[in-house]
Parts: structure tokens; C-alpha cells; sequence
């Protein structure tokens, strides 16, 4: 009877030990499927960060060429501006140089005249 004892004790420890590797077993897969399930919630996010990134650096660059253009045009205009300013001396200098020699002119006129 103690062999009988000694099988069903062995038995039970066996089927016992049976259903702690399997429940080890269930619990390593549930591990696996959430570090599963964890990476690849990583991998998602890292890629959203990087999708984010790549828009706002092209919004940056859009930005960029954008002020570039502007200043560009300010340059320009701002060139074309005193190209004009300067003709617009240039005349007012022909003009009043054109002005000083009329006014000397008929001074010496009226001199000469008077003089005679």
C-alpha cells in the first residue's frame, strides 16, 4: 500500500508540476504578446514623431524660401528706389545748374546792356 501511496503522491506531484509548466507557459506567452504589443506601440509612435518632424522641417523650409523671397523683393525694391532717387538728383542738378547759368546769362546780359 505504501508503493500505492508513493504512486498516487508521485502522480499527483507530477500532474501538479504538469500544471505549473503549463501555466508558466501561458504566462511567458502573455509576456511575449504584450512586449509584442509594446514594441510595436513604440514603433508607432517614433514613426508618428518622425512623420511630425518631416513636417514641420518642411514648414520651416517653406518659411525660409518664403522670408528669402520677401527679402528679395524688398532688396529690389528698395534698389529701384534709389536708381530713382538718384536720376531724380541728377535731374534737379541739371536743372538748377540749367537755371544758374540762364540767371548768369541774362545778368551779363543786363550788365552789357547797361554798360552801353
Amino acid at each position: 500500500m505504501t508503493d500505492e501511496k508513493n504512486n498516487k503522491g508521485d502522480l499527483h506531484i507530477a500532474e501538479s508540476l504538469g500544471e505549473i509548466r503549463g501555466a508558466l507557459t501561458g504566462i511567458q506567452t502573455l509576456i511575449q504578446q504584450s512586449n509584442h504589443s509594446t514594441n510595436q506601440r513604440i514603433d508607432d509612435l517614433a514613426k508618428n514623431v518622425q512623420d511630425s518632424t518631416a513636417a514641420i522641417n518642411r514648414r520651416i523650409d517653406d518659411h525660409k524660401a518664403d522670408t528669402e523671397n520677401r527679402l528679395d523683393e524688398h532688396s529690389k525694391a528698395i534698389s529701384k528706389l534709389n536708381d530713382q532717387q538718384q536720376n531724380t538728383r541728377k535731374k534737379a542738378m541739371v536743372t538748377s545748374g540749367a537755371g544758374a547759368a540762364i540767371i548768369t546769362a541774362g545778368v551779363k546780359i543786363i550788365e552789357v546792356i547797361s554798360n552801353s
